[in-house]
């Protein structure tokens, strides 16, 4: 078997990876480039009109038969989970393509695709051949090659590392994991896989690899300086508490509500982040208050509850819904719901909780905010919807409280929140998360028990710092790749 790397490397995301074996390949990930692509494009102002324009900007790899009219002959492409940068260049693949994806991390994609209403052609997949699988299933994706799917730990459900094995040879791809989450042993299950596999080659993320603790701290505060700048002493200062679990997450905000009493609290976190969903609505079952979770959180908690494939969740009755602002003046709650996604409408229509619509719901918030959390994935729009023409009086909490790094969208998000808090009389706002990936400790203990003849790390903007983390005598082992250049997988051990 042989390795190219085509994306993730010196950034997080974009991981592409082909392992080739005889005249077949499988691609592991096929995911979008956040750092290359702001270079070019800034959607939808300026966005890639083809596959031409992604190609000579690099974003995607040159690979022959991928994005003809037809499907890729030469192989198949894994999907490791639905986080846009591990799956979000799929669309772009040859119609018929095979694309195995787990069940969960499909059901995912589906609610994504119900809550888009606008029919973009790079978030289309119905032209692929999409098969779903499940943890410990052998999947046969092309020629000779195998490949075991083994359910991780991660920010996001449905998330799996791989073994692949060919000619005799085996290798194991991470995907994103980490071990301090809810369900971290899920990562340990696949780190005793590959161990007993005996694999020649590991593949692993290094997101956290970084020179300070926290790789996204240097980018706060420059956003944070870039709005000082704007706003002088208005700014809100960040607050930041300290977790290193799930667990530790829920009890900061719960000292945070307790500081907190009396004002309405705004958690931002990803729609598809279902550990932090569930921190949220036990958190606020804990004090007394009422969840009510935004379109895009509560069409995925739905899907994901009904799909029997995650438990744990906030059903109807539970939590209440948050119709985001529209154009639409007045009207009842049948007219607010004209020109709503299909997965919106179908989910307010006999909803277990309460519908909040219109100036009389976003009112209610405000005048009633101790009795709410509200969980949104856009908050600029939460707050600039909230806002009444005569300004307010009632207090606002904000917690910042995403799992993912940063990218440049989410960067550019927290700008605008910053001033829209300025205008809520906002001076603190609190930072309280826990990484959906592994520590570099982790890591490092991850690569000694699975002891691979050669380590691969991608997915960092650091990734020559995992040897710093590493026992002196396996220090060797890291290769750090080239984009595009082959790495041979060496025999495996078994």
């Amino acid at each position: 078997m042989r390795v190219r790397v085509l994306g993730g490397i010196g950034e997080i995301g974009g991981n592409k990876v082909l392992v080739e074996c005889g005249d077949r390949g499988v691609l592991l990930d096929f995911g979008a480039s956040y750092q290359r692509e702001s270079l070019y494009f800034d959607p939808p102002f300026l966005a890639p009109t083809d596959v031409g324009d992604m190609l000579k900007t690099g974003l995607l790899p040159r690979v022959g038969g991928l994005y003809g009219p037809n499907a890729w002959d030469g192989g198949a492409v894994l999907i490791s989970h639905a986080h846009w940068d591990h799956i979000g260049y799929a669309p772009v693949l040859g119609p018929g393509t095979r694309v195995f994806v787990g069940e969960a991390a499909w059901s995912i994609v589906e609610a994504r695709e119900e809550l888009s209403a606008r029919r973009d052609w790079r978030r289309r997949f119905d032209h692929l051949s999409v098969e779903t699988f499940s943890t410990g299933r052998e999947i046969e994706p092309a020629g000779d090659f195998q490949a075991i799917p083994i359910h991780v730990d991660h920010s996001i459900p449905g998330s799996y590392g791989f073994l692949v094995r060919c000619g005799g040879e085996s290798l194991a791809y991470t995907g994103d994991l980490r071990f301090h989450g809810e369900k971290g042993y899920l990562t340990e299950d696949f780190v005793e896989a590959a161990r007993e596999e005996g694999i020649g080659t590991l593949i692993t993320e290094g997101t956290n690899l970084a020179p300070e603790g926290d790789p996204e701290s240097a980018v706060i505060r420059l956003i944070e300086a870039m709005a000082s700048a704007k706003m002088g002493s208005r700014v809100p200062k960040r607050v930041r508490l300290e977790a290193r679990s799930e667990r530790e997450v829920g009890e900061r905000m719960g000292e945070v509500l307790e500081e907190r009493p009396d004002s309405l609290v705004v958690v931002d976190s990803g729609p598809a982040d279902v550990d932090r969903i569930r921190t949220v609505w036990r958190v606020a079952g804990s004090v007394g208050r009422r969840l009510v979770m935004s379109e895009s959180h509560a069409v995925i908690v739905d899907r994901l509850g009904r799909s029997g494939l995650v438990g744990d969740l906030p059903r109807g009755g539970d939590y209440d819904l948050l119709l985001r602002k529209k154009k639409l003046r007045g009207g009842s709650g049948e007219a607010y719901l004209e020109g709503r996604s299909r997965a919106v409408r179908s989910l307010a229509e006999g909803f277990g909780g309460e519908v909040m619509w219109g100036e009389e719901g976003r009112g209610r918030l405000l005048r009633d905010g101790a009795g709410y959390i509200v969980l949104t994935a856009n908050p600029a729009r939460l707050l600039k919807d909230l806002l009444p023409p005569s300004g307010i009086d009632a207090g606002i909490t904000f917690v910042m409280s995403r799992s993912e790094p940063f990218s440049e969208e989410t960067a550019l998000g927290l700008d605008r929140v910053l001033g829209w808090l300025s205008l809520y009389g906002v001076d603190v706002y609190y930072r309280i998360h826990v990484s959906g990936h592994a520590y570099p400790e982790d890591l490092a203990r991850m690569v000694s028990e699975v002891d691979p003849q050669v380590v691969i790390p991608i997915h960092s903007l650091h990734p020559d710092l995992l040897r710093a983390y590493l026992p002196r005598q396996i220090r060797g082992r890291v290769r750090l790749p080239e984009e595009g250049a082959p790495l041979t997988v060496p025999r495996s051990a078994r």
